[in-house]
């Protein structure tokens, strides 16, 4: 019974958020081109899934939101977590800029390029709290109290990933990427014990690709970015129309971060079986 409770809360909040997105974004689609649609209506898709995490929280954890490691309020670890995806995303693309594979025609700025880039931040600064509150914030703290460390990692990296799953060019190594993606922010959440380093990282490990004119998870936010450049290599290794994150490439940097931060706290992530770690159900 504890059990369908569990995953009872988790599916009604999804169903929150999913219903929310579609009334508030239902008022954008007279008002905006189609083409504009995708960027306006990262707004109330984020804001929709924060609003359904904080109210299940609160209604359902009668805890106070501070405890889905949103408190201290940490600028410093976000500042690191966007250094470490500026340097992630731009070591691939220097390692792969002098090969055949990825072609930079030059740079640029002007008007339209400084708009794209504004809107970039705004865009995936959202994103970034959207998904970080609802998964790792609210998700994988319940799932790591009931299933420990890892297996609350893994469950909720398997819904981060699905949550993807309808996202344009997608096919089997995007998805395991995405997982991977997930573990990482998974567990540099369980090292920090916050939220404000896997925002950071997830913010820039997006828009570092988009100010270099790289599709991010299949789509592209805004259509001037400051560099020129073209992946022309095999999908399997540059990610194609999916992205770095489609290839084989982003596959061994996210292993390699992974393990780093789990070499820094080998205790805390040590593997002691998906129950004997957990706590009752609140």
């Amino acid at each position: 019974m504890e059990w369908l409770k569990l995953f009872g809360k988790l599916f009604l909040t999804l169903g929150l958020a999913i219903a929310g997105t579609i009334l508030l974004s239902l008022p954008l689609i007279p008002l905006f081109p189609a083409e504009q649609i995708q960027w306006w209506s990262i707004f109330p898709q984020e804001a929709a899934f924060i609003g359904a995490s904080f109210l299940a929280w609160i209604v359902f954890e009668k805890r106070p939101v501070r405890e889905m490691g949103l408190a201290p309020v940490s600028f410093l670890r976000f500042a690191v977590g966007a250094g470490i995806g500026i340097l992630m995303i731009g070591t691939l693309f220097l390692l792969l800029w002098p090969s055949p594979w990825l072609e930079v025609a030059g740079v640029r700025w002007n008007k339209a390029v400084l708009f794209s880039v504004l809107s970039a931040v705004s865009g995936f600064l959202a994103v970034a709290a959207g998904e970080e509150i609802f998964t790792r914030g609210y998700v994988q703290t319940l799932l790591v109290e009931r299933l420990g460390v890892w297996g609350g990692i893994i469950a909720t990296s398997l819904l981060f990933s699905l949550l993807h799953l309808l996202n344009p060019h997608t096919s089997l190594l995007p998805m395991f990427n995405l997982f991977l993606a997930g573990v990482l922010l998974g567990v540099i959440r369980e090292a920090t014990g916050s939220l404000w380093m896997p925002v950071g990282l997830h913010f820039t490990w997006n828009l570092t690709q988009e100010l270099l004119s790289l599709p991010v998870s299949g789509a592209r936010l805004t259509p001037h970015s400051p560099v020129i450049a073209a992946e022309n290599g095999p999908d399997w290794l540059t990610g194609g129309p999916f992205g770095l994150e489609g290839g084989i490439a982003v596959t061994l940097m996210l292993l390699l971060a992974i393990l780093w931060f789990v070499r820094r706290d080998p205790e805390k992530f040590k593997f002691k079986g998906i129950l004997s770690a957990a706590k009752p159900l609140r």
